[in-house]
């Protein structure tokens, strides 16, 4: 084993005195009241704020999972308003405005009420014997 000297490095052994001396820095104060007060704060507020980005990941999912689900309602919502119409047709001949309902007594109203219920149902349970959805 050879046990020389070690090569000097530059850094350490430097031609001359340093340009610019170093200033001493003052060793850091305990930290006062007011400031652990605010750290303590601080880390309720974080905690706090993780705490409710998880409540609302659980909620409400990932953005991928909410536009899924968007698109999903989307859809369902289309095709009962589609079947509503197509129900009406059916069963009246046309798609019924409001005025129409209005203008029935309450027996009527109530009777055709049944029917169109009757027939939703009936497409709703054909559109899941047929799709599964």
């Amino acid at each position: 084993m050879l046990r020389g000297t070690p090569a000097r490095s530059p850094s350490v052994y430097s031609s001359g005195p340093p340009s610019v001396m170093p200033t001493p820095v003052d060793p850091s104060p305990h930290p006062s009241r007011g400031s652990r007060q605010q750290v303590a704060e601080d880390l309720v507020r974080s905690l706090l704020g993780a705490t409710l980005h998880s409540l609302d990941m659980v909620a409400h999912g990932s953005e991928e999972q909410r536009k899924n689900l968007d698109t999903k309602t989307r859809d369902a919502l289309e095709t009962n308003s589609q079947q509503y119409k197509d129900a009406e047709r059916e069963l009246f001949g046309r798609e019924l405005e409001t005025d129409d309902w209005d203008r029935m007594d309450e027996d009527e109203r109530s009777e055709n009420t049944k029917k169109l219920m009757t027939r939703l149902k009936e497409k709703r349970d054909e559109r899941v014997n047929e799709t599964g959805t």
